[in-house]
């Protein structure tokens, strides 16, 4: 038997191919997969006709044909074949490809790898039949966009290289079956599936787009695809992740069998790049599918050809020839789409879409950054730079080019902040910088140690009460002014006014000109020291030497940078000269590099501003900044979703300071279920749980948090994997059981407010909390911006000062008393105090035989005293000067399970390790700010206090409990007020005259003026 192929070509010229010899015998025990789109039923086979982007189909329905009768068992399909021309099967080397049903007739298609056809690769069509035990096939070109004739198909690009094909003829000895004739005239026994055409017609060009920015997309027409479909593009990128197609159907509630509620379903379609794997997602009413379609890697900035073919429920996805089969959930063949297809992301405005969740990029807002061409619906292309250029695509360019370089040498990335290699563009992650913007740029003006320094007004709240002291210590200087030569003296000066700022850990600018005014007060008794101008001589002949004015200052910090390299205006960078110095800077932990310092020259006057220039220029940046809140144990956020949520995937991230071990820091809330993903600090480690309805699950990670320095937390969610991950310490863990949804309504900071499936509640935070950042939503700043829907706050934006429930002890024979401090086997303290007394008893609670623990401040400077068996101990807390000094100061006391006792007072800590007992037993009451009488004369004689304190007690934490002094207190004695009011009148620039030193006292204050020649109660009585 001979099989006879016939092309007429335009003209009319005929070839034709035929067996001229056969191949080899196929056993028939050999296993050979089954052809593809064959299907057979008692007296029906179905032989189906696909044109290369798969959306043009010819079936022929009859088994057997009024002409002839065939009978099929085994095939032998080409590899490979010339360019341009059909060739007998004995030109071609062979390959076994897979095993028909038996008897029949069949068009088979074969990715041919490497194989060029008129400029075009991939796939090829073979007609075959078998007769006395030999195999014979003829090869066709792969037909384009519906211009198809049976399988033979003609275009511009083509016809250079291989004319047009016409018509397709089956001869089989006698008989002649002319099979595009028999489709075209609609015959009973042809049966044809989609847009066919029988002219020639032109394909549009296909240019490449570029996605350039994950927020640019394109958007296409409905798919209408209800039984089959096909869809084939190629795509190049270098990115991990991106949602490259999406498009859904029409919503309708279904019943969730996991927790018997309703739930929004929609049938869908979409593929995806996550983690440089290539997925493809499916959903026809019964479940999602999740088709991995790639072992390899596939973001290498090569070019990769997709081919997705659906008929019903079955289908295949292949990535260059690489086929994977899949199965639809279910028993639906049909896929019920509405609405547009997207193409390389999703638009901001997505009300009126459904988001699967298991369409990971979606919920971790990942677009696709790369190149598309070549895309084909249902066998017909689209012209997408066409569609792009009428959307008016934003990021979106006509062409692929792939840039050479890589684009991170450059540095772009500012502030630490960690550059990534993108496609064509860098990628900077700021997570742990504290800036944001697409370089890091970006800041929050957050620097200086003080937590009270707040946004506006840095450092000031401390560092101006330090002014009247820089005063009356310029004094001292005074007094032996006339000993050195006029250079030294200079130079003293200036070491004293740059050291005292450095003191009072203060950086002045970017203040109201009130506030400078008060600081100018210092450069003025500097300035008057050395031109010996009188206190009441006015201040203008000196400020040709001396200048303080916020314009030059804010000039002069605006400008450092571009001074010292020559780009700032003449004016401006003879101000300015970099002054290195060996000394150094006692705010270290939060400037960066700090090496360098800035003065101004001496005839501008004595500014010295205690930072590097390259801080100062991010400082005072005018650029929108990140937001910071600040929470006192009290304020909370509290954003609430316009729907509830469900996702299988989370990326969520944040900074925060705080010196507190214990704090609720983020947390997802339900109202319907235990549901939650939960950051907290918990004994100064970061604690991350996640339920998912069948029991939480834990990980910790990062240690001693509570030490009011920025740490960076991330967490990472992909179905059951999670990871935890704080500054540069990360925890793993894997999820158990099935259950990979998480159900959330509402994302919470600060405070729990939902707390019905919460077992035990987590203490409230105090801290500064920034860069919330949730599946690439930055809730803070969107709060702070009114771009949410709903979001409750009562936390306050900027870095303030966190005085959490101040009490007031307005006498030192006031006290109260607490229930039993628990801290057997470990111990975290922290309070706040402020006062101007220098001795006070803080703190007391005895216990079993010796075992107490005590703190107190004796001259100015706190003591821990404490035993555990093993006889009393000292630390005594380490602080620059007295503590008495009308300011807030941080303590913090801990001890750890191998004994080892820290007293933090400020920023500076001292730590002290004892053997022997570790176990601290106490009973009985604390008591706090004082003692009963009678109680003093029985204290460990380590102990020196005798009275109580006087002043204000402000964020109590014991071991994880904040008590409310007054509601919790047992018992109260004397005067006890909440909040604290500091002394009514208080030293002012002329309460002491003649250079007289001012002391404050709790609710007075005294003039010392045994440094002048007058007497009385100011220092205004001659001896």
């Amino acid at each position: 038997m001979a099989v006879v192929v016939e092309v007429f070509k335009d003209g009319g010229q005929r070839t034709t191919v035929t067996n001229l010899h056969p191949p080899e015998r196929v056993k028939p025990s050999q296993e050979i997969c089954s052809g593809e789109g064959l299907r057979e039923s008692a007296s029906l086979s179905v032989y189906r006709f696909l044109s290369r982007r798969g959306g043009v189909k010819v079936r022929i329905r009859e088994f057997t044909h009024a002409w002839f009768k065939l009978s099929l068992n085994e095939l032998y399909i080409p590899e490979c074949f010339g360019e341009g021309q059909i060739y007998p099967l004995e030109q071609s080397k062979t390959s076994r490809m897979g095993r028909l049903s038996r008897g029949g007739l069949g068009m088979f298609r074969k990715d041919l790898t490497g194989f060029s056809f008129g400029g075009r690769t991939g796939l090829f069509y073979f007609l075959v039949c078998r007769a006395g035990g030999y195999t014979t096939s003829v090869a066709f070109p792969p037909p384009l966009e519906g211009a198809v004739d049976m399988g033979i198909s003609c275009s511009g690009q083509f016809q250079a290289r291989c004319p047009a094909q016409s018509q397709v003829v089956y001869k089989n000895n006698d008989i002649r079956l002319e099979l595009s004739r028999l489709a075209r005239i609609v015959d009973p026994k042809m049966k044809i599936q989609g847009e066919v055409s029988y002219r020639c017609e032109n394909v549009a060009t296909l240019d490449p787009i570029s996605f350039e920015t994950p927020e640019a997309f394109i958007s296409l027409p409905k798919w209408n695809t209800k039984r089959m479909g096909s869809i084939s593009f190629d795509f190049r990128t270098t990115e991990p992740n991106g949602l490259i197609l999406f498009t859904h159907g029409k919503p309708q509630e279904r019943k969730e069998n996991q927790k018997s509620q309703k739930i929004t379903k929609v049938d869908f379609f979409a593929v995806e790049l996550l983690d440089g794997s290539l997925y493809l997602l499916l959903d026809m009413g019964s479940g999602t599918i999740k088709v991995k379609a790639t072992q390899n890697k596939v973001n290498d900035g090569a070019w990769y050809h997709v081919d997705i073919q659906r008929d019903g429920r079955s289908g295949t996805i292949s990535v260059n020839s690489q086929r994977i089969p899949f199965t639809a959930s279910g028993e639906s063949e049909i896929l019920d789409l509405e609405g547009d297809m997207y193409l390389g992301g999703l638009p901001t405005d997505r009300a009126n879409l459904i988001l699967p969740t298991e369409l990971w990029t979606a919920m971790l807002n990942y677009g696709y950054v790369g190149c598309v061409r070549d895309l084909f619906i249902d066998g017909r292309s689209k012209d997408i730079r066409q569609i792009a250029e009428a959307q008016n695509g934003a990021g979106i360019k006509p062409s692929c080019n792939k840039q050479a370089g890589k684009q991170c040498e450059s540095y772009p990335c500012k502030n630490r902040g960690v550059c990534k290699e993108g496609w064509n563009r860098f990628i900077c992650d700021c997570t742990g910088t504290g800036f944001w913007s697409r370089t890091c740029d970006r800041d929050i003006l957050l620097i200086g140690p003080q937590p009270s320094a707040s946004a506006t007004d840095m450092g000031l709240d401390h560092g101006l009460g330090c002014i009247r002291s820089h005063i009356r210590k310029s004094g001292t200087i005074a007094k032996i002014r006339h000993f050195p030569s006029p250079p030294d003296l200079e130079k003293m000066i200036h070491a004293f006014i740059s050291s005292r700022i450095d003191y009072c850990n203060s950086l002045y600018f970017g203040i109201s000109q009130a506030s400078t005014s008060r600081l100018q007060l210092i450069q003025n008794a500097a300035a008057r020291l050395l031109t010996r101008t009188k206190k009441r001589d006015h201040i203008t002949p000196i400020l040709a030497a001396h200048t303080l004015a916020a314009c030059l200052l804010q000039n002069l910090v605006n400008n450092p940078n571009p001074s010292l390299h020559g780009t700032a205006p003449a004016f401006i960078s003879d101000l300015i000269s970099p002054d290195h110095t060996s000394r150094p800077l006692r705010s270290l932990g939060l400037l960066a590099i700090p090496r360098s310092r800035l003065e101004s020259r001496w005839r501008w006057g004595f500014l010295s501003i205690a930072a590097p220039f390259r801080t100062i220029c991010r400082l005072v940046s005018n650029q929108p900044k990140a937001s910071v809140l600040s929470y006192d144990g009290s304020m909370y956020m509290k954003v609430v979703m316009p729907t509830v949520m469900h996702t299988e995937a989370e990326d969520a991230s944040l900074r925060f300071r705080s010196q507190r071990a214990y704090g609720i820091l983020m947390a997802t809330t339900s109202r319907d279920s235990a549901d939650t993903l939960r950051l907290e600090l918990d004994g100064s480690r970061v604690k991350l749980t996640v339920n998912l309805g069948k029991g939480p699950e834990t990980l910790y990670a990062g240690q001693k948090l509570n030490d009011n320095e920025w740490h960076t937390v991330r967490v990472v969610r992909r179905g059951k994997t999670y990871k935890l991950t704080v500054d540069d310490d990360v925890a793993e863990g894997q999820m158990a059981g099935d259950h990979t949804r998480l159900e959330f309504h509402n994302i919470e900071t600060g405070i729990m407010t939902e707390r019905r499936f919460v077992s035990s509640i987590p203490s409230s935070f105090i801290g500064h909390l920034q860069s919330l950042r949730f599946n690439g939503m930055f809730y803070i700043d969107l709060c702070k911006n009114g771009d949410i829907d709903y979001c409750e706050l009562n936390a306050r934006f900027g870095v303030r000062s966190i005085i959490a429930d101040p009490v007031t002890f307005k006498s030192k024979s006031s006290y109260l008393s607490l229930a039993t401090l628990q801290a057997y086997a470990s111990m975290h303290l922290f309070f706040q105090f402020k006062t101007t007394s220098p001795d006070g008893f803080i703190l007391f609670n005895s216990g079993d035989g010796n075992d107490f623990i005590a703190v107190e401040l004796v001259k100015g400077y706190i003591h821990y005293v404490f035993d555990l068996g093993n006889g009393p101990n000292l630390i005594k807390g380490k602080s620059d000067s007295a503590l008495n000094d009308n300011q807030w100061h941080n303590v913090v006391i801990t001890r750890d399970s191998s004994n080892t006792h820290t007293l933090k007072v400020d920023t500076t800590a001292t730590s002290q390790s004892i053997n022997g007992a570790k176990n601290l037993d106490l009973k009985g009451d604390l008591f706090i700010a004082g003692l009963g009488p009678g109680m003093y004369s029985s204290l460990p004689k380590l102990v020196a206090s005798r009275e109580g304190f006087q002043g204000c007690l402000a964020s109590v934490d014991l071991n994880g409990r904040l008590p409310d002094l007054l509601s919790d207190a047992l018992f109260r004695s004397g005067q006890i007020e909440r909040g604290c009011e500091g002394p009514s009148t208080t030293c002012q620039e002329d309460s002491c005259a003649n250079m007289g030193i001012c002391i404050q006292q709790w609710e007075n204050y005294t003039c010392d003026c045994s440094m002048t020649s007058y007497t009385g109660t100011q220092c205004n009585d001659r001896e």
